[in-house]
């Protein structure tokens, strides 16, 4: 009996740790999509400045669907998730830096299914080769400012995880920051 529940005991770590690891992996993943994006930009520098208004039309166009794609998928309470969208608009005025949001949006998607959770962090990667290219292309000669830029997102792309992982009671409350993630991007959209 006590060597039955060891054993489920076991199982049931070794497919959490399995979840955790899975979810940095992607995670990670979805972020590189900034640094190809960034590398791609100094293997074709004479292509980028005719191509700047269709990355930006690139970039604005993944942050509408990833916008959309989370506000439906938030749509349990809808007075609450009125207010959580509301309130990410009103926050992302006064704090305009998407990878934060995107954080917010990819680990408590990952409370989701695994399918729904693969396609944000494959939205998240599809945003970051454009702008990382236009990251790079505006600071061709500063490759300083280019990593500073680089290490900055990254650090606010992980910080909502350190909240979101610590925080027990916030799975019964994902489809809030999916809204209010959603909503930051609807500002991000509008600048």
């Amino acid at each position: 009996m006590v060597l039955k529940l060891l054993e489920n005991f076991l199982y049931s770590q070794k497919l959490f740790i399995k979840m955790i690891f899975t979810t940095v992996l992607v995670s990670l993943l979805a972020f590189i999509g900034i640094l190809l994006g960034a590398l791609l930009a100094f293997f074709t520098k004479e292509e980028l400045e005719p191509g700047q208004k269709y990355f930006e039309m690139l970039i604005k166009g993944i942050l509408l669907v990833l916008m959309v794609v989370l506000l439906f998928k938030s749509l349990e309470n809808y007075l609450l998730t009125a207010i959580a969208f509301f309130l990410g608009i009103v926050i992302s005025f006064l704090f305009r830096k998407n990878y934060f949001y995107f954080g917010i949006a990819l680990f408590s998607s990952s409370f989701y299914s695994k399918d729904f959770f693969t396609f944000v962090a494959a939205l998240i990667f599809l945003y970051g080769l454009p702008f990382g290219t236009l990251i790079a292309f505006n600071n061709l000669k500063k490759i300083k400012r280019i990593y500073l830029i680089i290490f900055t997102n990254f650090i606010l792309f992980v910080l909502p995880a350190i909240i979101l992982f610590f925080g027990p009671s916030i799975i019964s409350y994902k489809y809030l920051f999916l809204a209010f993630s959603s909503g930051a991007l609807l500002a991000g959209l509008l600048k």
